[in-house]
């Protein structure tokens, strides 16, 4: 098979009990007082955090859904309670780091060799053949018919039971690419629009006035939810529309999807891939 060439290097993901947590941050950085997509981001991008990021509850003030999702607080306020999927296991930390950091004189090297999740970020043609050479049934069909929660239905027709109904899949499609669209847009990501909605987000009171509009018009957990959190439980991979979060913070273009696998998984194919 001809290798698939992706455009942005995966990034692994491994959850860490308090025993297994870095006894300093000299090395593995843990910044604060950011977002979690801004996590993935500076792990992507900066050379500063190129041995990797530890994620604590400090680590994550601003879009504060991350923060229950990934297990680091149990859900209090209105807007946590409705998340819909949850780490409920409590968790210490989340180390993050690009898949190709070389393992030797590495601090965490045991778990660059070991992580429980793989999150890619590419086109949809990328995804296309990814799922195509693993095969559809390596990939959640539980929320099928939620396209906020899972994008399979639209890499999946007439292969999987169930599921959205061809008009109003596609009328759900449009309606997040063009949010997502609108989002990417100088209207949006303008500097003084984007600086006023970072601050804003680190208010449990905006994130709760905002969450009905953007669970209704953008997949708003794509990069936690959907595509660690969902293939860490369910230990089958799991593909999502880019969100407000990814858009912005981790500075990803809107035509871009987001996957998440269990290593098993990926182990499947990452021979086959190049970055």
């Amino acid at each position: 098979m001809t290798p698939i060439q992706l455009n942005v290097t995966p990034i692994g993901i491994k959850f860490l009990q308090e025993e297994e947590m870095p006894v300093d941050f000299s090395i593995v950085k843990n910044p604060q007082d950011i977002s979690y997509c801004s996590l993935i981001r500076l792990v992507r991008d900066e050379e500063e955090y190129s041995k990797g990021i530890i994620v604590t509850k400090d680590s994550i003030k601003i879009c504060k859904w991350s923060r229950v999702i990934l297990g680091f607080k149990k859900p209090v306020k209105k807007f946590e309670k409705n998340i819909p999927i949850i780490l409920e296991e409590p968790v210490a930390g989340i180390f993050l780091f690009n898949i190709n950091t070389p393992k030797e004189e590495h601090p965490l090297a045991q778990f660059i060799g070991n992580p429980d999740i793989i999150q890619m970020i590419d086109t949809q043609e990328i995804m296309t053949s990814i799922i195509d050479f693993l095969g559809i049934e390596s990939f959640t069909d539980e929320y099928i018919d939620q396209l906020q929660t899972s994008a399979l239905a639209i890499f999946a027709k007439g292969k999987i039971d169930g599921g959205l109904d061809a008009k109003k899949l596609e009328k759900k499609v449009k309606r997040i690419r063009r949010f997502n669209r609108i989002w990417d847009s100088k209207l949006i990501l303008n500097k003084v629009v984007f600086n006023s909605l970072t601050w804003s987000m680190k208010s449990n009171t905006v994130c709760n006035a905002f969450a009905p509009f953007l669970e209704k018009n953008t997949a708003l957990y794509a990069v936690c939810m959907n595509t660690v959190v969902i293939p860490y439980l369910k230990q089958k991979g799991n593909v999502s529309f880019i969100d407000t979060g990814g858009i912005a913070w981790m500075e990803t273009s809107h035509k871009y999807m987001v996957m998440g696998l269990p290593n098993d998984i990926y182990k499947k194919i990452a021979a086959h891939l190049t970055f």
